[in-house]
């Protein structure tokens, strides 16, 4: 047996890890799990719509092409892409946050 290969992380998430990032929350298992099942009765454009949609609301963005359900339903693949390359643009974006301290009070001396 060779030496242990160690792989990258990947730079985008996948459905449940954008959804988790859109929520503000750390753990994408229940929304990669409510993904899948739905996937299977080809639903899961219902469930990632709302997430699209509050990314759009979020960041002021249009319907493009289309509705949300309609992009999830018909480009499944490449709106989960889209929307992970906007999370990851956005996070770099964002503004540095400083901690600024109020200058001292002057007193005008006459």
């Amino acid at each position: 047996m060779g030496p242990q290969k160690h792989y990258q992380k990947w730079s985008t998430g996948l459905y449940g890890q954008n959804a988790a990032k859109i929520e503000g929350r750390d753990s994408c298992c229940v929304n990669c799990f409510l993904y899948c099942i739905l996937s299977h009765c080809l639903l899961c454009a219902c469930l990632a719509k709302g997430k699209r949609k509050d990314l759009r609301h979020k960041y002021d963005l249009p319907h493009e092409p289309c509705g949300d359900f309609c992009v999830h339903c018909f480009c499944s693949p490449c709106s989960v892409c889209q929307e992970a390359r906007e999370l990851e643009f956005r996070a770099k974006m964002a503004p540095a946050q400083f901690v600024t301290n109020a200058p001292p009070q002057q007193v005008m001396m006459m």
